[in-house]
């Protein structure tokens, strides 16, 4: 089914969100809806992370990979090598998940297997492009450099040369959690 075929996508700050918490933007509905995030709580806590895991496909096998990361505008940029695996198959198919996530410890129970897990995650799917445009790759570094390091940083036109920056269009955004009390 296509994102827009169910009829219950909308555009909210320049990214595709669903109007109901309980349907995910895949087309299912969350087994445990009342942990949904907002989509405030959710670009917020995308927003916060420095490290997430971009999900690839590599034929009928997954492939992720942790990478630093900075969310801006609607998209998420990464950095990486210029050729690899990662490369090798966003060139192959450039449809991606990414996933952000942060244990917060567990909830015990008296029975172990009513034990539960104190988290907050978010999943971001959408296409991957490689930036080729030497500001926009500039600017992006930039921002992944503040982020990450909370300084500014002087890049050289070498190291911005030899970097590839990639880009993820967020078509969909879910979060879940279940904060402590």
């Amino acid at each position: 089914m296509s994102l827009a075929a169910g009829g219950y996508l909308q555009i909210v700050d320049t990214m595709i969100l669903p109007k109901v918490a309980s349907i995910t933007e895949t087309g299912y509905t969350m087994r445990r809806s009342e942990k949904a995030m907002t989509r405030q709580q959710a670009r917020e806590f995308l927003a916060a992370q420095k490290v997430g895991r971009l999900g690839l496909c590599d034929g009928d096998h997954p492939y992720i990979v942790p990478l630093h990361y900075v969310a801006d505008n609607g998209c998420i940029y990464m950095h990486s090598a210029q050729e690899g695996r990662k490369i090798d198959l966003l060139n192959s198919n450039p449809e991606v998940c990414f996933e952000v996530d942060e244990f917060r410890g567990f909830d015990i129970a008296e029975q172990p297997c009513s034990f539960g897990t104190f988290y907050r995650s978010v999943i971001a799917y959408g296409k991957a492009h490689l930036v080729t445009g030497a500001e926009e790759k500039r600017q992006a570094l930039s921002r992944l450099v503040r982020h990450c390091t909370g300084q500014d940083a002087h890049l050289p036109e070498e190291a911005i040369r030899r970097t590839t920056v990639i880009r993820l269009d967020i078509q969909c955004l879910t979060g879940k959690q279940h904060p402590q009390q």
